[in-house]
């Protein structure tokens, strides 16, 4: 029998009503464990808690323990008397916390009794809380029914001025709410790895609530480190949209979590549980305005703040409380009978966060400080004098702190270390003397030096009050590993410091690298050099250790649904001109010596360009022997990539580690020279190569369809199957050089999604060219793409008659299926007979203006347009950088009789027959390869992109 089911019966003579005020009593003794005394003073002790706390503690009494026998010795009617004698009504509105799910009850009968007289009721989970709620709120889901109730909630008031949905699919890695249903164990899947990260869950059960599923949801917040959850059954009764709105509402009028999470799912069909870590619980809004006001005083002394936004400020603040931060709270007293619970700090774990737990009650007035979750605590009684103002001061904020905060830079401070004492490395390292150099983030210091150009922070996520940030430095010749370490930026002065140490080995020059992540994305990466000397004696002649070349990567980071990647490779030369790939990932960083990898990047080109001269021998796809072949021999060689790219530090990496790096979904890859080496990452194979007499995986249609390989799937020597390769399996986000800048060297990037902006939207105009080898019957499978996705094709006759139909049509994808010659700075590209130097292509080619609002999307399909097998003058690059959102080219030879079909088969993968659907680039890219090889195409695994991965197409 359960504890509840014997208390029941212990106290058989009482009804249900009665029942639940002594299972409420029993309980809120129980979580003290009062070891002697009389039931008088226990509970005396209970309502004086409560009154400190804020808070009634609550854990269940296992019925046959010695401590609770002692609870036996008053029979339940004297329970109730001597509740009613001590405390009354006082606690009827205090906040209940409840000591977890005990591990004995299946069942929530026990909980059911506790709603009866404490609707506000809560698990309190054994977990610290690594982020403040942001507001306006971040909604999310996973699913699309999930969303359409998210849409209509927030089209209620006052959900619509005060949340807002962001994300889409998996894609929604850092929101406030989480909204789920369905299968939780199937989201427990899709969630393991971090890509979405979330305080609180929302989810909707299609099981009756127990304590399994209570487990599962327990394990949805661990994937998505969250702080809690309310959990409830499916029931076509729920006005889910409305009890969403309800939760805001009840956040609005500075509830605590508890509170406002309970109200808004109070009356439910069935009893929702609701369960939430303590500083979660106690969190409100007067926690947001209080942080405002510290960051506003920190933006106000800044002498450079513009007087407009100085004035915007002094409008808007004077309106949101100067709340002082409360006094600690003591334990909540749960240090409890058969939990696992242990006592937790007030203070918020997170960077910026507030140390402490929420509004602390006056001693004085004993009564006015008995809790009471409806009194008001705040100004904040409607949603117009209080909570919008801190949507409108936080805006306000931005916009200042945006205006100031573009003066800091990332910098580093060199020195030796010679017979114990630092000394400043003002001519270089010596070899064999240890070396220091300190890295931070800050205003210019005369005695570090810095790069030249800001430090990119409007691109960090600006809910935050300071940014966790990975810094890596790595250096092919004197690091043997590149050497790691993490800062905080603060929003404003200097951020905190990082220390590198290591010994040059040899008078070889210093060709670093350092490069700053956030969630997983490059930021920033620069150049840092130096000379290293022989000896002491010819230092003297030697150059200091300075930045340069700078590469801002990822401008905006700070939307809520950026998601977090896990592995980023920087491709770039050393000084002796070899090619070197940088690769990063949670807590692993190393280098990868490119040079071994060029001949199997030609051998790639060659296969696929191969097959593009015999195409109809492929005709089939997988289907035919041909077909399986070519497939069985890029396995081969993608498996040489994945042996010299990846597998030297997967062999060391196990459990989570090797899951979120090295089986993760996202990957980035950026290239910051002009003459970098061009790795076709898509065609990196992950299973075992196959053996020559291997055979094609007879479930490869089911991988293909389902995205992943069926649990009896075996990956060894004997077969090989599309599902390797990454191109096929991961999102690939890579980015393209600005070539126009500079033919050598190191420069920028291009357009990037941005709130706001993020969507590319493929309709209106389209224009293309083609190649004089391509006949014009040739184009129609591409013709009839465009008609059906209701775009107004302009073919082009040459490149001045493109670039008038851009001016004019202002065209919001741009396809030219181009024939190219030669190499570097004599590079061609060809469309109607007519070739113009690639450097010649300007921004007038690609946008109908500068001022244009819109970035178009281009497809370059032709002669290895990617530049696998070319230097540095791809048309890739040039494209990108004069104004293209993102570009689709290709690592092989597309002859010009089949790019038309492979436009054809791109135009399929990235418009939608619904014109209410949308897709993230990244995964548009990769669904089309699929579908592509369940159609039998073989030439479309040709296709890789260059731009943001993030981008939202629509049609």
């Amino acid at each position: 029998m359960s504890d509840f089911n014997a208390w029941r019966s212990w106290a058989a003579g009482l009804d249900e009503m009665a029942f639940a005020r002594l299972w409420r009593a029993l309980g809120a003794v129980a979580a003290l464990r009062p070891m002697r005394g009389a039931l008088d003073e226990w509970l005396d002790r209970v309502a004086a808690h409560a009154v400190q706390t804020g808070e009634l503690g609550w854990t269940l009494p296992p019925f046959a323990e010695p401590f609770a026998q002692r609870l036996q010795g008053a029979t339940a009617q004297q329970w109730l008397d001597r509740w009613q004698a001590r405390i009354g009504s006082r606690l009827d509105k205090a906040p209940l916390r409840i000591a977890d799910w005990p591990s004995i009850e299946d069942d929530p009968a026990w909980l059911t009794a506790l709603y009866r007289v404490a609707p506000v009721a809560s698990l309190r989970l054994p977990l610290l809380s690594k982020r403040m709620l942001g507001w306006p709120l971040r909604m999310a889901a996973l699913e699309d029914v999930d969303r359409g109730a998210l849409r209509d909630a927030t089209g209620l008031w006052p959900a619509s001025g005060l949340a807002r949905v962001v994300g889409s699919d998996a894609q929604c890695f850092a929101c406030d709410v989480l909204l789920l249903s369905g299968e939780f164990d199937a989201h427990a899947a899709k969630l393991d790895g971090g890509q979405v990260s979330a305080n609180f869950i929302i989810a909707r059960s299609a099981m009756p609530l127990s304590r399994e599923v209570h487990a599962r949801i327990i394990a949805l917040v661990e994937a998505t480190e969250a702080g809690g959850f309310v959990l409830f059954e499916d029931d076509p009764g729920i006005d889910l949209p409305g009890r969403i709105n309800g939760f805001v509402e009840q956040l609005s009028h500075a509830r605590r979590v508890d509170v406002a999470a309970c109200l808004a799912f109070r009356d439910s069909p069935r009893p929702a549980i609701v369960g939430l870590c303590d500083e979660l619980a106690r969190f409100t809004i007067l926690r947001v305005a209080r942080r405002l006001q510290a960051r506003s005083r920190n933006v106000q002394r800044a002498t450079r703040l513009p007087g407009p936004l100085r004035a915007e400020l002094d409008s808007i603040l004077p309106h949101i409380p100067d709340v002082p931060a409360p006094a600690a709270r003591a334990p909540s007293g749960l240090e409890s009978l058969g939990s696992d619970t242990v006592q937790q700090s007030d203070g918020l774990e997170s960077l910026g966060g507030d140390a402490g737990a929420e509004e602390a009650f006056p001693a004085a007035d004993a009564e006015a400080a008995v809790p009471d979750y409806e009194r008001p605590v705040a100004t904040y009684e409607q949603e117009s004098a209080g909570a919008s103002r801190l949507v409108e001061a936080l805006e306000a904020l931005e916009r200042a702190e945006a205006a100031v905060s573009a003066n800091r830079y990332l910098q580093q401070r060199a020195s030796i270390v010679r017979d114990a004492n630092e000394i400043p490395a003002s001519h270089g390292f010596v070899a064999g003397l240890p070396a220091r150099v300190r890295v931070h983030i800050g205003p210019p210091d005369r005695e570090s030096n810095a790069l030249p150009e800001p430090f990119p922070e409007d691109a960090l996520p600006q809910e935050l009050d300071s940014w966790d940030l990975d810094v890596w430095l790595s250096e092919p010749t004197h690091l043997p590993q590149p050497l790691g370490a993490a800062i905080i930026l603060h929003r404003t002065g200097n951020s905190t410091a990082c220390t590198f140490e290591f010994t040059p080995t040899a008078a070889e020059p210093f060709n670093g690298r350092i490069s700053v992540l956030h969630r997983g994305r490059v930021i920033q990466t620069a150049a840092l050099r130096a000379s290293v000397s022989a000896s002491e004696a010819a230092s003297a002649n030697g150059t200091a250790p300075v930045l340069e070349s700078v590469l801002q990567v990822k401008r905006r980071l700070a939307d809520p649904d950026r998601r977090r990647y896990d592995l980023a490779y920087v491709l770039n030369h050393a000084a002796t001109d070899q090619p070197v790939a940088h690769a990063m990932g949670g807590q692993r960083a190393w280098l990868s010596n490119l040079r071994v990898v060029e001949k199997t990047v030609e051998d790639i080109n060659a296969l696929l360009s191969g097959v593009a001269r015999t195409a109809r021998d492929y005709a089939g796809g997988l289907d035919s022997d041909k077909g399986k072949t070519l497939l069985r021999n890029l396995a081969e060689l993608g498996n040489y990539l994945h042996l010299y790219l990846v597998e030297p530090q997967r062999a060391g990496a196990a459990g989570a580690a090797r899951r979120q790096l090295f089986d993760g979904e996202f990957i980035q890859v950026v290239s910051t020279r002009s003459d970098a080496v061009v790795i076709p990452f898509e065609f990196v194979y992950e299973y075992d190569a196959p053996a020559d007499d291997a055979v094609l995986c007879p479930h490869w249609r089911d991988a293909l369809e389902a995205g992943h390989c069926p649990a009896t799937c075996v990956h060894d020597e004997t077969s090989f199957c599309p599902m390797g390769f990454w191109g096929l399996s991961k999102v690939i986000e890579r980015h393209a050089l600005q070539a126009d800048l500079a033919l050598e060297g190191e420069v920028g990037l291009q357009s990037e999604p941005v709130a706001g902006r993020d969507t590319l939207k493929i309709a209106g105009a389209a224009v293309f060219g083609s190649s004089a080898r391509v006949k014009d019957d040739q184009l129609g499978p591409l013709r009839q793409r465009l008609l059906a996705a209701q775009l107004d094709g302009h073919q082009a006759a040459d490149w001045a008659d493109w670039k008038a139909q851009v001016g004019q049509a202002s065209p919001s994808l741009l396809i030219a299926l181009a024939h190219s010659d030669g190499a570097g700075r004599a590079a061609t590209i060809e469309i109607g007979g007519k070739p113009i130097k690639t450097i010649g292509i300007t921004a007038a080619h690609i946008r109908a203006s500068a001022e244009a609002g819109e970035h178009p999307l281009v497809a370059l399909l032709g002669c290895d347009m990617a530049g696998t097998g070319d230097d540095y003058a791809n048309p890739v690059a040039v494209f990108s950088t004069r104004g293209a959102a993102a570009v689709v080219g290709t690592v092989a030879t597309v002859l010009a009789e089949h790019s038309a079909e492979v436009a054809a088969r791109l135009m399929q993968g990235l418009t939608f027959a619904d014109r209410t659907q949308t897709r993230r680039l990244g995964e548009a890219m990769r669904e089309l390869k699929r579908n592509a090889l369940l159609d039998g195409e073989l030439m479309p695994l040709c296709l890789i992109g260059f731009g943001d991965a993030d981008w939202l197409l629509s049609n």
